[in-house]
């Protein structure tokens, strides 16, 4: 799709779909469909990403969901003939909390935001990642919610990396803050008023939400068709 000058590019619905497709039956699908779900479909930027904690995605039974996982890995682990009750735990939507707050140490102007968790397919995403993160589980107990391969917190840099390298073998070309850009035009596409995009995109001031709505070539060749038509 067309983008505004030097800004990160907006992804179609096939474009995104193929992104997904790229990941499908890697080594970490479902901590990086989780991750592209928190970037398209929640509009988090790259560090905020990789600052979200599990005490931020997880209610009161969620922790204790998770803690039953972690606790079932780690005696897996131990002995491959070793089963206990918590190997047939899942988490469920009720794990999950439906919004947390950004700490402001790591959004755009230090501000203290919050992100919605109430997208059907972001929840799914968790869902099936959850029981992954906790056989990741290590004994430095990083409270991260995603992991690099070695088991450690991403950063932000390291997290923008991770979104290069899925562009370039997906073969789209994507950037971490295309999330953002391509939510934020969905939302125009779906007809919200320009000022609760402004709040779920959490823009400090409403004439970056007004760009989306000036420069978006589908929509305003729409208004131009229903224009001409009504003459």
């Amino acid at each position: 799709m067309p983008r505004m000058e030097g800004q990160a590019r907006i992804l179609a619905k096939n474009e995104l779909k193929e992104v997904f497709s790229a990941i499908k039956d890697t080594k970490h699908e479902m901590r990086n469909k989780a991750i592209l779900m928190m970037a398209f479909k929640v509009g988090l930027r790259a560090k905020e990403i990789a600052s979200i904690t599990l005490s931020d995605v997880l209610t009161a039974s969620g922790k204790l969901t998770y803690s039953s996982l972690k606790d079932s890995a780690k005696l897996m682990s131990s002995s491959n003939k070793t089963k206990c009750k918590s190997d047939k735990t899942k988490c469920k939507s009720n794990d999950l909390r439906k919004s947390f707050t950004l700490r402001s140490a790591v959004t755009k102007g230090k501000k203290v935001d919050s992100a919605y968790l109430a997208s059907k397919q972001v929840r799914e995403a968790l869902i099936e990642y959850l029981p992954i993160r906790a056989k990741a589980f290590q004994s430095g107990e990083v409270d991260n919610l995603f992991l690099t391969k070695n088991g450690k917190a991403f950063s932000p840099t390291t997290m923008v990396h991770l979104f290069m390298k899925m562009s370039k073998e997906s073969g789209i070309e994507f950037s971490s803050h295309s999330g953002r850009r391509t939510l934020c035009t969905n939302l125009v596409h779906r007809g919200l008023h320009i000022f609760d995009i402004q709040a779920i995109m959490r823009h400090s001031d409403i004439s970056t939400t007004m760009l989306y709505y000036q420069k978006d070539e589908r929509r305003l060749g729409n208004l131009m068709e229903d224009a001409q038509n009504g003459e």
